[in-house]
């Protein structure tokens, strides 16, 4: 948990001194950990503060001791934070660690208060929703409210928009198959034609496709509006699945698709912005590389994933293709050591040319020397790493020397300084 929360928390002892806990310690080990976003002077969020207590306690005195629970407070002074966190039983983040604070939220994409995420032994979210959790299972029978295995929530039959039924092992038959959250909206009707354009020209060229639509529609009418025309499968209105999937998904906006592979291992959640961009699917089913042009289809991971990139913009054509094999080569040796690691621990490797996107990150990131210049970025935690090689040469920028500053970022002894337009 040290990589998400940091090195330490603060709790109270038996005699109420604050002091502080490492969060390699055993109050950390082999549990689940809920992060509560809440706020004194937010009354929702000290009524749900009384109920999560309530919750905890009675958890802890049936003998369970798996979950452990951090405060991430947005009092607005510390005396209030003080006043509030005195009625608490568990941990928190020191109220003038507001760098710290400021990153879980933007981390976990907390927009209001209480929120409550939880967390599994290796940082994976198993849910944003633990306030509905929570208010949905107050004896906790159903804790960790883990998400089930999608080919269990599915079943053994599903749908089509006619009815038809098919057996669900026709999923593992695809080469890729997107799971379609969205509803009867202006917004989803404009993107499920780029979708069913897609769809029909894949299909038509032989590709293995398949959607599964999960209604987020009101009410039974404006789902049958909307499915009418859909040639794919579809979950019948107000389906019990329907639940199963939103907790295992948790789709922040519609619509929202999911593409995941034969065996139902997502390879990404983005796919409304793939079917947006490359509409052609040219890159279908945009299985992630290990190095990556700095373009559009990776807005989203610039503010989810540590990121390495190499400006190339104003480098001569024949130079950027010697850099690019140099940057392969690295990029492929991080992909074997990040395989199995948790996503806080990667690193997304690009490089950028032409694109637009480039100068905007230049500039975000308030980069003015001229290219080649490299720079390791992490926008959750407001941090940036940049490196420049001796007169800009393109021949110092050797695989030795990119690898020496991506080690150097990953041990923390590069430079490292915040990004002034988080």
């Amino acid at each position: 948990m040290e990589d998400v929360l940091g090195q330490s928390v603060i709790s109270k002892d038996g005699a109420g001194r604050w002091e502080q806990i490492p969060t390699t310690s055993t109050a950390f080990s082999n549990k689940v950990v809920g992060i509560l976003f809440s706020a004194h002077w937010c009354p929702p969020s000290r009524a749900f503060t009384v109920t999560l207590s309530e919750f905890y306690q009675k958890f802890k005195k049936t003998g369970r001791d798996e979950l452990a629970i951090v405060y991430c407070s947005s009092d607005r002074d510390e005396a209030e934070f003080r006043q509030y966190f005195d009625k608490m039983p568990w941990m928190a983040i020191p109220f003038s660690d507001i760098s710290r604070k400021k990153a879980l939220m933007k981390r976990f994409s907390v927009t209001g208060v209480p929120t409550l995420v939880l967390l599994a032994t290796d940082g994976r979210v198993i849910t944003h929703e633990g306030r509905a959790e929570v208010m949905g299972d107050p004896e906790g029978k159903l804790f960790p409210w883990n998400s089930r295995d999608l080919w269990d929530i599915l079943g053994d039959s599903l749908r089509n928009t006619k009815g038809e039924c098919f057996d669900t092992s026709v999923l593992r038959t695809k080469e890729a198959f997107f799971i379609y959250f969205s509803a009867n909206w202006h917004a989803c009707k404009v993107f499920n034609t780029k979708l069913l354009s897609l769809y029909t020209k894949l299909r038509h060229e032989g590709r293995g496709i398949e959607v599964l639509f999960v209604s987020l529609d009101r009410d039974n009418s404006g789902y049958d509006e909307f499915v009418r025309d859909m040639p794919w499968l579809a979950l019948p209105f107000g389906d019990a699945r329907t639940d199963h999937l939103l907790r295992r998904y948790h789709p922040q906006g519609l619509p929202t698709v999911v593409v995941l592979d034969p065996n139902g291992h997502t390879i990404t959640s983005n796919g409304r912005l793939m079917v947006t961009v490359d509409g052609e699917g040219r890159e279908f089913p945009w299985w992630p590389k290990s190095l990556a042009e700095l373009n559009e289809l990776c807005v989203d991971s610039l503010s989810e994933s540590v990121c390495f990139v190499t400006f190339m913009d104003g480098v001569a054509v024949a130079d950027r293709q010697l850099l690019i094999q140099r940057l392969q080569t690295v990029a492929d040796k991080y992909q074997e050591i990040f395989n199995g690691a948790v996503d806080s621990q990667k690193i997304l490797f690009l490089y950028g040319l032409d694109h637009s996107l480039v100068h905007q990150v230049r500039e975000f990131l308030g980069i003015t020397v001229a290219s080649p210049v490299t720079a390791i970025f992490d926008i959750r935690n407001q941090l940036k790493s940049v490196w420049s090689p001796p007169d800009n040469s393109v021949t110092a920028l050797t695989v030795s020397a990119i690898t020496e500053f991506v080690e150097s970022y990953r041990s923390g002894t590069s430079v490292r300084e915040l990004i002034a337009n988080v």
